[in-house]
C-alpha cells in the first residue's frame, strides 16, 4: 500500500462477515460500494480509497485488535469504520492464553484446510449454513456442538471498553472514527446489550453512527438478507449510501475536496 497523496482520502472499513462481504462479490460490498460513492459525487478531483478489513467470525473484540494493528503498521487510515459484530459469543478469543489458545488456533487451522474443499464450502458452508456451519464453528471454537445452551456471559463494559480503545487510537493518529450499527434480517425491536452501548458511546463520545437498525426497522427485509445476517447486494448498497451521507458531512471529507490541486493554481 503507497503512500498517500494530498487529495487521498483513505478509509478502513473495519467488521466481520458482513463488511468482508460473505455472499457477493467483490465489487458488491459495503466497502466497494461506498468508495464508489465518494469518488463519483460532489468531490470528483479526489481519491477516495476504501479498504475492507473485515474477517469472517470476528467478534467485536477482534475487531478493535484488527484497528490497532493497522494503525501501528502505519497504514495511515484518515476514517476508521468500525462495525457492529454478531459473533457476540466469541468476544473472550482475544484474551485466551495457554491450552485454550491453543486449541483455539488447531480448530482454526483444521477449519482452514477443510475450506481448500469445494465439498465443504458447498455442503457445510451454503447448502446446510443454518444448520451446520455455526455448530461446526462452535465445536471448532468452544469445544461443544450446543449454541443454545453455552453462552458466555455478556458484559457491556468491555464492549465499551473496546470502543474507547478503538477511539483513542484513531485521535491518537488523527484520524476520524464513524460507528456503523449492524442489524439481523429479523430484527425489528429489542437491540442486543452491545448494539445499545454503541448507541450510547456514539451519543457520550460525539462520534458519528450510521444506525441501520433504525434504518430497517420497518421496511421489508427479505429482499435485503440472503440470511439471518448476511446482506446482498442491495443490503450493502443501502449501508453504503448512509455511510457516505454520513462521511460527506465530516470534516475529514470537505477538507480534502476544498483543497486546490496545485495544476489548478492560476499563475497569470
Amino acid at each position: 500500500m503507497g503512500l498517500k497523496s494530498g487529495r487521498q482520502l483513505r478509509i478502513f472499513a473495519f467488521g466481520d462477515s458482513v463488511t468482508m462481504g460473505w455472499g457477493v462479490d467483490d465489487n458488491s460490498h459495503y466497502s466497494a460500494v461506498l468508495e464508489k460513492l465518494l469518488n463519483s459525487g460532489s468531490c470528483p478531483d479526489a481519491h477516495v480509497q476504501v479498504i475492507s478489513a473485515g474477517v469472517n467470525a470476528y467478534p467485536n473484540s477482534l475487531v478493535v485488535e484488527r484497528l490497532k494493528t493497522v494503525f501501528e503498521d502505519n497504514l495511515d487510515p484518515d476514517l476508521a469504520i468500525v462495525a457492529y459484530s454478531f459473533n457476540t459469543e466469541l468476544e473472550a478469543l482475544p484474551q485466551l492464553q495457554g491450552p485454550k489458545r491453543q486449541r483455539i488456533l488447531r480448530g482454526v487451522a483444521i477449519k482452514s484446510f477443510l475450506r481448500h474443499s469445494a465439498i465443504y464450502d458447498a455442503v457445510v458452508e451454503d447448502l446446510l449454513r443454518a444448520v451446520a456451519y455455526y455448530r461446526f464453528r462452535d465445536l471448532m471454537t468452544q469445544g461443544t456442538w450446543s449454541t443454545r445452551y453455552h453462552k458466555p456471559e455478556v458484559s457491556p463494559q468491555k464492549f465499551t471498553a473496546g470502543l474507547q480503545a478503538a477511539l483513542e487510537v484513531t485521535r491518537a493518529h488523527n484520524a476520524q472514527m464513524v460507528l456503523l450499527l449492524l442489524s439481523s434480517a429479523d430484527q425489528s425491536s429489542e437491540l442486543h446489550p452491545y448494539q445499545q452501548a454503541m448507541i450510547d458511546f456514539a451519543q457520550a463520545n460525539h462520534v458519528p453512527l450510521v444506525n441501520m437498525f433504525n434504518s430497517w426497522r420497518t421496511v421489508d427485509r427479505s429482499a435485503l438478507f440472503m440470511d439471518h445476517v448476511h446482506p446482498v447486494a442491495a443490503g450493502h448498497a443501502q449501508i453504503a449510501n448512509a455511510l457516505a451521507q454520513t462521511i460527506q458531512a465530516l470534516p475529514v471529507f470537505t477538507s480534502v475536496c476544498k483543497t486546490v490541486p496545485e495544476t489548478s493554481v492560476s499563475t497569470r
